[in-house]
């Protein structure tokens, strides 16, 4: 008998948590799972992405109207406005488990519906101490009620897990899973538009242009790198709301001829296996999806001292900096000068990305809603 699964989550946007999401909702294996998918907001490039078998409830179309902010912008009114949406779309149906994919606005909403379900589990993504997302969308001594209730909690690194517990208290079962990544599906995107050779050394960089990101300090590296005469481009794929401030900053070191904002890209897997390397600049992270797809692709990562990327490169296929723009720099230059190296480290990544096996991670995943 297929058992019935609710899954919230806040809306399809274009973020590595929902590109997981995405993946584990079309391998999750539609004889043993009968999947109900509730967003609060219909919207986001990931949406067109789930498959027909997933039944998708929303409680708003989109962000935008201003009516959905000024409710969004009340506590006690959004959290009311929600929870009687989603009774009402819900009805009467009851599930044999609910999941809340992500902290904030869906957790805060799955706290609202233990009711539906008589086994409650959720994914952490970000971390705690450094990356909640404050009491604006979910209080914290509400949040601590809600993961003391839960059956289960997933983390995607063994970092989160141990922040989490540095703040929360539970009995539940905490299980670490990380994000999988569907190797095939990435090479034959990667595929789709082969990027030639023009021996200029590349460097990537991917992610919402916020400042976790910390885009600046990527252009101080920039900055260095041609100060010290190096021949190189950084292509930075992603939008957000800093990009007019960075393309100014670009402008004014003069560095246009380096550093291009290539924007939102949906098949970003060309660009990155395409480059010499991926640089990470990020303040913090979960489990960054994009970190496991470069691995996976054979791109060499050096990254800001982030305790997951850690995890991640633990078999190799990177460099973890101090996170200085220094230390950052006297990485790139150390793969710049040695293409033996780039060539090992590519090797590498790929055996470390063998723990994002998607098959292994649906077997995880599996047992983690269905035991």
């Amino acid at each position: 008998m297929r058992k019935k699964v609710l899954v919230i989550h806040d809306s399809m946007g274009g973020g590595g948590a929902e590109r997981v999401l995405v993946t584990l909702l079309q391998a999750l294996d539609p004889d043993k799972f009968d999947v109900t998918l509730l967003l609060i907001y219909k919207e986001g490039p990931f949406f067109s992405s789930i498959p027909q078998h997933v039944k998708v409830k929303w409680l708003f179309k989109s962000y935008a109207s201003k009516g959905v902010r000024l409710l969004t912008h009340f506590y006690p009114v959004r959290s009311l406005v929600r929870e009687r949406k989603a009774r009402r779309l819900l009805g009467d149906e009851r599930f044999d488990v609910t999941v809340s994919f992500m902290e904030g606005p869906a957790a805060k909403l799955h706290s609202q519906l233990l009711d539906y379900a008589p086994r409650n589990l959720s994914w952490v993504h970000c971390n705690q101490r450094i990356g909640r997302w404050y009491d604006f969308w979910f209080r914290l001594d509400e949040e601590k009620r809600f993961y003391a209730k839960l059956d289960k909690v997933a983390f995607v690194s063994c970092e989160l897990r141990d922040e989490f517990l540095g703040i929360f208290e539970t009995k539940a079962e905490k299980v670490v899973i990380y994000n999988p990544v569907d190797e095939l599906f990435l090479e034959s995107r990667a595929a789709e538009s082969p990027k030639s050779d023009n021996g200029v050394f590349t460097i990537v960089n991917s992610g919402r242009l916020v400042s976790q990101k910390n885009h600046h300090l990527l252009i101080e590296v920039a900055s260095l790198l041609r100060d010290h005469g190096r021949s190189f481009v950084i292509d930075v794929l992603g939008q957000g709301p800093l990009r007019e401030e960075l393309e100014a900053e670009v402008a004014r070191r003069g560095l246009e001829s380096h550093v291009r904002f290539r924007g939102f890209a949906s098949n970003p897997f060309p660009a990155i296996k395409g480059a010499d390397l991926f640089c990470m600049t990020s303040v913090w992270e979960g489990c960054p999806m994009v970190v496991a797809e470069s691995l996976t692709l054979g791109t060499p990562v050096v990254s800001t001292p982030i305790k997951a990327v850690g995890e991640m490169l633990s078999s190799g296929g990177g460099i973890l900096t101090d996170g200085t723009a220094t230390d950052i720099v006297a990485a790139i230059e150390r793969l710049m000068d040695d293409p033996d190296e780039i060539a090992r480290m590519g090797a590498d990544a790929k055996r470390s990305a063998t723990r994002f096996n998607l098959a292994s991670i649906v077997g995880e995943v599996t047992d983690f809603i269905a035991k």
